[in-house]
């Protein structure tokens, strides 16, 4: 078994000892003797078109498995990281090498690839759960949504975001945010959980996120999808972190230098930020029992528009 310090040695960045050391020797414990499982070439395909991703990319994937399970200290570190997303059940994995002296692009796709060993875990959970095909490919889609949002930052380059890779523990693909659409997602989630978990009787969908802000109603145009959503939901305020531009810029403190500004969301929030504002995040909940109100603004219906969430900072 190779050490943590062997293996940054190997790879050159010696500077990473620090972020692959934590749980080291129990993730080298559980290591197969032979292949790993998600690097044989019948399972990068098979996770590849269930990730939704584009069968052009088969060739430098197989290609970059296939030269980290040649290489032990690269063998190692893959599943390492495989192991602490997936198996420890302990924080993120947050830092990770970035392996620039691998030929190509074969640095970003190594992470890719251990997001991708996501797919049989998934679909071996949602078979104890009886869940339809049709649900689990849709949630095995998020791979090809985190890996869009890595391409829009790396000039189209395919990988994945190392923050993003727990995230495939749990969280289903996203998709364009019409309101007719947004309903049918909702819909759907009420009559899955009615039918799959009828003992925990779920009152309402809440979550907290940067697309909630109310800053979004003053930066984008009053027919926009986020706009349209945002008046449907019941919205409350919640703690923000620097964070919240994240999923704009791909930056976790905005930077006017070099912040892209290639879609109109991107223009609209930088305009706003540059003059030294502060972006928030926002809560919302919606109950369940207002899905046929959904499209009527129920709750900003009921409730005179007497505040003025303009951020003037």
């Amino acid at each position: 078994m190779m050490t943590a310090e062997d293996v940054v040695k190997a790879i050159v960045e010696e500077d990473m000892l620090e972020a692959v050391t934590p749980f080291w020797d129990e993730a080298m414990a559980g290591m197969p003797d032979g292949p790993l499982p998600f690097l044989d070439p019948a399972a990068v395909i098979e996770n590849r078109q269930w990730g939704g991703l584009e069968e052009s990319l088969d060739a430098s994937l197989l290609a970059t498995a296939a030269y980290i399970s040649a290489d032990k200290a690269l063998r190692c570190l893959a599943w390492y990281c495989y192991w602490r997303v997936f198996e420890a059940g302990r924080d993120n994995l947050a830092t990770v090498p970035a392996l620039k002296t691998l030929p190509g692009d074969m640095g970003s796709l190594f992470y890719l690839l251990i997001g991708m060993a996501m797919v049989p875990r998934l679909r071996e959970y949602h078979r104890t759960l009886r869940i339809p095909e049709e649900i689990t490919r849709t949630t095995a889609g998020q791979i090809s949504c985190i890996c869009g949002n890595y391409r829009r930052a790396h000039a189209g380059r395919p990988g994945v975001f190392i923050n993003q890779l727990a995230w495939l523990r749990h969280i289903p693909a996203g998709g364009g945010m019409p309101l007719e659409a947004c309903r049918d997602s909702l819909q759907q989630a009420a009559d899955f959980f009615r039918k799959r978990f009828p003992e925990r009787s779920p009152a309402a969908f809440c979550t907290v996120s940067w697309i909630f802000s109310p800053q979004l109603e003053q930066v984008l145009p009053r027919d926009s999808n986020m706009v349209k959503l945002q008046r449907e939901l019941y919205l409350y305020p919640w703690p923000s972190i620097s964070q919240s531009v994240w999923f704009i810029f791909f930056q976790n403190v905005f930077d006017p230098a070099t912040a892209p500004r290639d879609t109109s969301l991107q223009r609209a929030v930088y305009d706003y930020l540059v003059d030294n504002r502060y972006w928030r995040n926002q809560a919302m909940f919606f109950l369940l029992d207002d899905l046929p109100e959904f499209g009527r603004q129920v709750y900003r219906s009921r409730v005179p528009a007497i505040v003025d969430t303009a951020d003037k900072i």
